[in-house]
Formats: structure tokens, sequence, C-alpha cells
């Protein structure tokens, strides 16, 4: 199983989520993706659940993945015209991993966790 949240800017169009799981959603009918779909974790009721007095200051979404082809779920974040592409942040952590490994898609870079 991957665990996978994404970051972007709180001024970002969040539209472009929306893309980013359509373009997974035919990748997953074509057999090329097993899953799809992330889902806000800082609006509606789920945005609520946040503890401290203040709303977050981030957007995130997330979504826990059986049998997730990471390279290709990655390759396909980056490939999103992001307006603010800087602010765009990929945690993601498998089963086996003692952390969060996080990917910046503006750069290509990567860091974080340790896999077992």
């Amino acid at each position: 199983m991957t665990n996978v949240m994404l970051s972007i800017s709180i001024l970002e169009d969040r539209e472009l989520v929306d893309v980013l799981n359509a373009r997974a959603k035919e990748l997953h009918e074509a057999k090329l993706l097993y899953q799809y779909g992330l889902h806000s974790l800082t609006e509606g009721v789920l945005g609520g659940l946040w503890g401290g007095t203040k709303v977050p200051a981030c957007t995130l979404f997330g979504g826990a993945f059986n049998y997730l082809k990471l390279e290709e779920y990655l390759k396909l974040i980056a490939q999103i015209e992001w307006i603010f592409p800087r602010s765009v942040q990929v945690f993601y952590m498998d089963e086996g991993d003692d952390g969060w490994h996080v990917y910046w898609p503006h750069q290509g870079a990567r860091s974080g966790g340790r896999s077992r």
C-alpha cells in the first residue's frame, strides 16, 4: 500500500487536481495505472478535523492505494501545468517505509524517508 499527499499553493487552481484525477482515471481505464483519485484533506468536512485554532494555510489532497505504480503517478503529477509549480510537493510512503519521502515535480528532486 502507498500513501500519497499532494500539497499545492493555496493560490493554485484547485481544478488542476481534477485534471490530474481525470488523467489518472484514463490511465486506470487503459490498465496503465491501477488506482487513481486524490481527495481534499483541507476543504469541507475533513478540513474541519484539523486541530489548532486556525484553518490550514495549505491545500492538501490525499489517497491510499494498493499496487500504485508510483513512478508513473509521479510523472503524471509532474506533467500537470501548475500555475505555482514551485509550491507543489508530493509526500509518499510505501508500506515498508519508516517515514515520508518528498518529491518536488518542478525540480525532479526527492528526499526523505528510509525504506526497510
